[in-house]
């Protein structure tokens, strides 16, 4: 953890050693099961992901050890280390497609739950689905709507005579969902139209959903399939952005700083028994002098 902590800080502005060492804390009291190198793992991503966000180290530790809650059952074929990778790629390019924040992202996470994900939603559709909400309403409204449609999507379509779940009674994705309430409805700014889907919807919230989703149906095919692809590319996405936030001289120095703070860190535990050693001697030779003095 250590070593994570000495590396982070020697490449990457605005966190401390000790910030990190601190996070590492907070991610393991709240994902016990992880093993220290996954602990040193998670918060290297929260940080770095934090940074290429402009989110807070503290706001993606919590973002990402409750996205592991919510996601990591739905992705069972990668390890622990693997999904902090994918889901920090994911989350930056997330960031970059709609030009929201880290801390916006991680509002509309916390508000979505794990409504989405019990219906085994991929992480890369329920982030897209978000990114493009907040374009334009905030992060804990995006996910307050899509948590109303999810609770609401099937007994829906059975009351609008559609098929929102496929063969084995899960949900179709929310681009095939949206296209047959297209196809049932093509023209959704019609009042007669609103007010059928609002009644089979159940709420104001779930039916603002299908209104500002409906209208960029193919931007949403193509931000979901760019996150897939960053989610394969690991940390690719999260490092560029990262790197654009580090390039400045302020910055810069910000690092030279942590460098040499880390300097003197190791400098001082090289040491530490060369000078345990020589004040012990020292002591021992000021204490017969002391005796010698005495018996003058």
């Amino acid at each position: 953890i250590e070593d994570a902590a000495e590396s982070f800080t020697n490449q990457w502005a605005g966190t401390s050693k000790a910030e990190f060492i601190g996070a590492t804390y907070d991610v393991k009291s709240a994902l016990s099961s992880l093993s220290d190198e996954a602990v040193g793992v998670f918060t290297s991503m929260a940080a770095l992901t934090a940074k290429a966000t402009k989110a807070s180290t503290q706001e993606m530790v919590g973002t990402l050890t409750t996205g592991y809650g919510i996601f990591k059952p739905i992705m069972q074929d990668v390890t622990d280390m693997e999904w902090a990778t994918a889901f920090s790629g994911a989350m930056a390019q997330t960031v970059a497609s709609f030009k929201t924040n880290g801390q916006q992202m991680a509002d509309a996470i916390r508000s979505i739950g794990a409504v989405a994900a019990s219906a085994n939603v991929p992480l890369q559709e329920q982030l897209a689905v978000l990114g493009q909400l907040q374009t334009t309403m905030p992060g804990a409204e995006a996910g307050t709507l899509y948590k109303s449609f999810m609770m609401k999507a099937a007994e829906a379509g059975e009351e609008l005579g559609l098929s929102f779940t496929d063969s084995t009674g899960r949900l179709r994705s929310v681009t095939a969902i949206l296209k047959e309430i297209k196809g049932l409805y093509p023209d959704l700014s019609q009042a007669a139209a609103q007010v059928e889907l609002k009644k089979a919807l159940g709420s104001d919230e779930a039916l603002k959903f299908v209104l500002q989703m409906s209208s960029g149906l193919e931007a949403l095919e193509a931000n979901i399939e760019a996150i897939h692809r960053a989610m394969k590319g690991g940390t690719a996405v999260t490092v560029e952005m990262a790197r654009a936030m580090n390039f400045d001289v302020g910055a810069q120095m910000i690092v030279l700083r942590q460098q040499v703070s880390n300097l003197f860190e190791i400098l001082g535990r090289t040491l530490l028994p060369v000078m345990t050693r020589l004040t012990g001697s020292l002591s021992r030779m000021i204490v017969f002098f002391q005796n010698v003095a005495r018996s003058i």
